[in-house]
């Protein structure tokens, strides 16, 4: 309806206050007639029939135009939109003084030509991303509004100009896969809460780090010359998510002191870090840690795992109106050692497996709310710690206790491991379970109630290696039986639980044996 009322403004297109069908804004732009009228503009490549050429003067009587969209290809002509002198002699930008979205995805531009004095303070979102040709980021002195800069992909960029650290509302600055960047990043604002540097050509991330006590997402994903981090890292204390995957040059992760440690820090990636060889310390906050493929990684020296007074004592700082909101963040926990063959006994026995088994007991208990566990380490041994276990084979039969389900908790509890080889594998392979619930014979027929579930995307890539696959999981007993689920149960005296790995690919693999454990 809305779309009908700017339309029915007027026939002319270029007095609407708003353009998002490509015919009307090639109309607009290639004969002139914008106005004043115009307020926002959308256009996209991928609905143009032909090729596209901008007047120069196109936007120049757009005076309250605020809103610009362009996503462009190698198709359009930007010749009136290159703002480089040699290349064009003149240029009219919409008046920047009502600017407060400027977004040209893909486009051709070598330098945005502003001065510290241009008129752009309600301008709060720039999106030049995949500007190969941009080679400097715009003078945004004037720009004391701006919340969002985006230049992901301008591979032409080398620094972070000095300015940038004065913009105190810029919360998301993205500069990944900006190959040649490596310098000033020191100049960053300090209310900063989402900071992108992957692919980048830093060789080290600045202390001035520490200073950014906002911030909660840093990505230096693929930044293959970075060798160290400073030990404020681990100052922030309100980081959540660290991605430090394929980081070739680094050899270590920064140690923490008691007065350092993240509490928040949930999501840490070291995935594909094939040069470090140990870790001091992980902080005990972590719900997701990707460190598959770290080919050199051979010990962990200490990961404590949260007590259940570390839990419950979270839980009550939480107040109750915000509870609801904490579960669906946090559902679960995943720890991921997939090819990390060098890890020595103590960290895969003493840490990774025995640390799972303190985190189910805590879940077990309803001290840590979660649904899921799923951690995945080089072995091939079933912890001794499960009730439940085969010599050989994916499956187990088991006689259920009679007081295997609780009345009034329809959530059935259980743990499982695997200890597998994959001979061949696909770039998608996963490891399923299957669980059957087996009622008394009556009339001399057994009723078998089947749940079963897809756990995980295995990322092992090197044939003939063993690894260990250790799950928790809830299995909610209305979905299996229904709404009068208690009485089936009560006629539910055994089960059978099974194991198997499949993928999108032909793919062979053996599970050598499997562990199951009832959890009360």
């Amino acid at each position: 309806m809305g779309k009908a009322i700017v339309c029915d403004e007027n026939k002319e297109p270029g007095n609407r206050s708003r353009l998002w069908i490509a015919k009307d804004v090639c109309h607009v732009l290639e004969r002139n007639t914008g106005s004043s009228e115009m307020e926002g503009m959308l256009l996209s490549q991928s609905e143009l029939k032909k090729d596209l050429n901008v007047r120069s003067t196109a936007f120049s009587k757009m005076h309250h135009l605020r809103f610009l969209r362009m996503h462009f290809d190698e198709r359009f002509d930007y010749r009136a939109l290159l703002l480089k002198k040699e290349l064009c002699k003149e240029i009219y930008l919409p008046s920047e003084e009502n600017l407060v979205e400027l977004v040209m995805r893909g486009s051709q531009l070598v330098e945005i030509d502003w001065n510290e004095n241009q008129p752009i303070g309600k301008l709060k979102k720039l999106d030049l991303s995949h500007s190969q040709h941009l080679i400097g980021i715009p003078n945004l002195s004037g720009a004391i509004s701006l919340e969002t800069l985006n230049l992901e992909g301008c591979k032409r960029l080398v620094k972070v100009p000095s300015y940038l650290k004065n913009l105190d509302k810029l919360q998301c600055l993205d500069l990944s896969d900006c190959q040649n960047l490596k310098d000033g990043i020191e100049y960053l604002p300090l209310n900063i809460r989402n900071l992108r540097l992957g692919g980048t050509a830093i060789e080290e991330v600045p202390s001035s780090i520490g200073c950014l006590l906002g911030l909660l997402y840093l990505v230096l994903k693929n930044c293959k010359r970075l060798k160290s981090l400073p030990e404020n890292i681990w100052k922030l204390e309100h980081l959540k998510y660290l991605d430090l995957g394929d980081c070739l040059n680094l050899e270590k992760l920064p140690e923490i002191s008691n007065d350092r440690i993240s509490s928040s820090l949930r999501n840490l990636s070291i995935s594909g870090c094939k040069r470090l060889k140990s870790i001091t310390e992980l902080p005990s906050s972590l719900t997701i840690l990707s460190a598959y493929n770290c080919s050199s990684l051979q010990t962990i020296s200490s990961w404590r795992t949260p007590t259940a007074q570390d839990l419950l004592g979270e839980e009550c700082c939480v107040h109750a109106s915000d509870r609801q909101d904490k579960k669906k963040r946090h559902k679960g926990y995943e720890y991921r050692f997939d090819n990390c063959l060098k890890l020595d006994h103590n960290t895969r026995n003493n840490l990774i497996a025995y640390g799972a088994h303190r985190r189910i007991l805590c879940a077990a208990q309803d001290i840590d709310d979660i649904s899921f566990i799923k951690t995945v380490y080089p072995g091939d041994e079933i912890p001794e710690w499960f009730s439940y276990q085969t010599d050989g084979g994916n499956s187990i039969q088991i006689r259920l206790p009679p007081n295997w389900f609780d009345v009034s908790d329809p959530y059935f509890k259980i743990a499982f491991c695997a200890a597998f080889v994959l001979n061949k594998s696909g770039p998608l392979t996963y490891i399923e379970f299957e669980f059957d619930f087996k009622t008394n014979k009556i009339n001399g027929n057994e009723h078998v109630y089947n749940h079963n579930d897809c756990w995980s995307h295995l990322a092992i890539t090197n044939p003939n290696d063993h690894h260990v696959f250790i799950s928790y999981q809830t299995i909610d007993l209305r979905r299996v039986f229904g709404e009068n689920w208690s009485s089936f149960c009560s006629n539910v005296t055994k089960a059978s639980f099974r194991v198997f790995i499949w993928g999108a690919n032909v793919i062979t693999w053996k599970i050598n044996k499997c562990g199951f454990e009832l959890l009360k």
